[in-house]
């Protein structure tokens, strides 16, 4: 049987995957702060607010939106794109490295749900708060946390993750 995410997401159109991904995670966020904590070491869901579509202007002025910010205050300090079945856009990660650069106080996570390409990933090694993690790695680390293995919602989206991201269950040797 799919998960309560896999049945809903049919009614989204595949475009908007990424923004998708990102209103269940703040939702699921709410119910289990420690997912957020998974993916962003420093949270905190007494002094931070997650806040989706954050618009940010990069050091070229042109305008960019975040798919999930995390706000201290009116500040972010946390920045995600997320991927899910498309690819970044021309300029995007390096406006995203660019911009943690010019703010020590910001980190960015690129999620995704396939490899990104080996450009992807040279851009995010220029700065060291930025950073690459796989929703299938993600899964992983929800199951091996207990506070988020052991909370229903965190097992509905380790159900959904392990449905979406195609993600393989232990071969039984003897069988």
């Amino acid at each position: 049987m799919s998960s309560f995410f896999s049945r809903i997401s049919g009614y989204f159109d595949a475009s908007y995957a990424g923004r998708y991904e990102a209103i269940i995670i703040q939702e699921v966020a709410r119910e289990c702060p420690a997912l957020m904590t998974l993916l962003f070491n420093n949270y905190d869901s007494k002094k931070h607010k997650i806040e989706l579509e954050y618009y940010y202007s990069d050091f070229k002025g042109k305008s960019r939106r975040a798919d999930l910010a995390v706000l201290q205050g009116e500040y972010p300090v946390f920045l995600m794109e997320i991927k899910f079945d498309d690819s970044s856009l021309d300029g995007q990660l390096e406006s995203y490295v660019d911009f943690v650069k010019g703010n020590r106080k910001v980190s960015f996570l690129y999620l995704t749900k396939n490899t990104p390409t080996s450009k992807e990933l040279e851009n995010l090694q220029h700065c060291k708060r930025t950073n690459h993690v796989l929703f299938s790695d993600l899964c992983v680390k929800m199951m091996k946390t207990k506070s988020v293995y052991f909370n229903s919602y965190g097992k509905m989206y380790i159900q959904y993750l392990k449905e979406v991201c195609n993600m393989f269950a232990e071969i039984d040797k003897d069988g």
